[in-house]
């Protein structure tokens, strides 16, 4: 089974009591981080089972199949999912990208991070925050969430290096600043990007620059394209009063009905429910 997890970050709760079902084997895209609040899961992880308590943080890599039942008589969690382009897309890839290739693997058998370490963090917390964040969609409340992932990751990989874990494999350094200029690139021109013509400025084949951003930022060069220009379409949405069929025009999209189209798959409404909905709750807290 695979998730429908389009958007960029999914944030969520779950209550259940021992021995149901919470969530059946999927797998998906995005790094997940789950929160355990209250009473403890048993995670089911490409095949291995593995156990968190209260207070405790687990992370299952991207594309790693999974499925957690309750494990105590009741539980409660929070799932914070995200894309790792959304970590890969930084002012810092070359030095960073290192970071995210262990959570790349969908191989890998999941960690969970220990309650002491995690309740002294900012890990509880933020996990509050997120959820609140996703829930309520107050202006800005992708930048919110952007900084949570962040928080929490910081978390993961220093823990990680206080253990002795080795971030030593960095693909090629080169290739690396390639990849940096392309997003670089397409920040700039989102209403006019061809992938063949930015491999071209790149000086690299089409199918080797295809490739190549597939396995450095994690996502295709349409599913990155497309989630930077949803972001830029709900600054749009908020701080202008520009048409629908406008924002799509000058982000690039082909018509009106695919901006709708793209929109709704990354945020589950239209572009114009949700100008109401997020200019509605401005109004009331005014």
């Amino acid at each position: 089974m695979i998730a429908n997890t389009s958007s960029c970050i999914v944030c969520y709760e779950k209550n259940y009591v021992k021995g149901e079902i919470s969530e059946a084997e999927h797998s998906h895209e995005h790094i997940e981080f789950i929160y355990v609040y209250e009473g403890g899961i048993c995670a089911v992880i490409n095949g291995n089972e593995i156990k968190a308590s209260a207070g405790e943080l687990v992370v299952i890599n991207s594309g790693a199949s999974h499925a957690l039942n309750a494990s105590k008589k009741k539980c409660r969690y929070t799932v914070i999912d995200f894309l790792p382009g959304l970590v890969t897309d930084s002012a810092f890839l070359i030095s960073e990208i290192k970071f995210i290739m262990p959570f790349i693997s969908p191989a890998a058998n999941g960690r969970v991070f220990p309650a002491d370490a995690v309740k002294k963090s900012i890990v509880p917390r933020l996990a509050d925050e997120a959820l609140k964040e996703y829930t309520v969609c107050a202006p800005g409340y992708l930048i919110a969430l952007h900084a949570v992932v962040g928080g929490i990751f910081s978390f993961v990989l220093r823990h990680m290096n206080n253990d002795g874990f080795s971030f030593s494999t960095v693909p090629d350094k080169e290739l690396l600043k390639v990849m940096e200029k392309a997003v670089s690139y397409i920040k700039e021109n989102l209403a006019d990007v061809n992938e063949r013509e930015i491999a071209e400025m790149c000086g690299l084949s089409y199918s080797y620059f295809s490739r190549s951003f597939k396995r450095i930022i994690h996502m295709s060069f349409s599913e990155y394209c497309n989630m930077t220009r949803i972001s830029e379409s709900e600054r749009l949405l908020l701080e202008t009063d520009k048409p629908v069929s406008v924002i799509a025009n000058e982000l690039g999209f082909s018509s009106a009905s695919h901006f709708i189209q793209t929109f709704r798959k990354f945020r589950n409404c239209s572009p114009k429910k949700y100008r109401i909905m997020i200019q509605g709750k401005i109004n009331n807290e005014l």
